[in-house]
């Protein structure tokens, strides 16, 4: 997120609760825009993306590919834990600078909603759920556009 977008989020209140001042609005925007935190959350997409790989390959009832998929949830607990984060310290989607008026968090925001969907068993072929997963590679493109822009 570009700084003028952050400090377009700081003239509103973040879910209409916390305030530019409230320390935990503080320390949420001091992690997300932390450099080492954006690193940590590459590392983990792409760890992500390699076990979704050989996942895709592998026959549901092999026991790689039953531990990649418990595997999984641990991922979107961090991928939700860093929506979250994200969206208590520029919002949700209301003004200038929230999460959603980006248009890279509203990629993530969808790859953690079929994430969450995935979770539950609802009719949907797994195997069409897992190949949706695959939007986490756009993520990929878009952490390397933020690397290429501070070098």
């Amino acid at each position: 997120m570009t700084d003028d977008a952050q400090d377009q989020s700081s003239q509103y209140n973040s879910l209409f609760i916390f305030k530019d001042s409230n320390p935990i609005r503080k320390h949420c925007k001091a992690i997300v825009t932390w450099a080492p935190f954006e690193y940590i959350i590459l590392l983990v997409i792409v760890v992500n993306c390699i076990g979704l790989g050989f996942g895709l390959y592998l026959p549901e009832e092999n026991e790689t590919a039953q531990l990649l998929e418990k595997a999984e949830i641990y991922f979107l607990i961090i991928f939700i834990l860093e929506m979250v984060l994200k969206v208590i310290a520029f919002g949700f989607a209301l003004h200038p600078g929230s999460y959603l008026r980006n248009p890279w968090n509203l990629i993530d925001f969808f790859v953690i909603v079929i994430g969450i969907v995935s979770l539950f068993p609802l009719g949907i072929e797994l195997d069409v759920l897992r190949m949706l997963r695959v939007f986490r590679l756009l993520r990929l493109i878009r952490f390397i556009k933020i690397i290429r822009s501070k070098n």
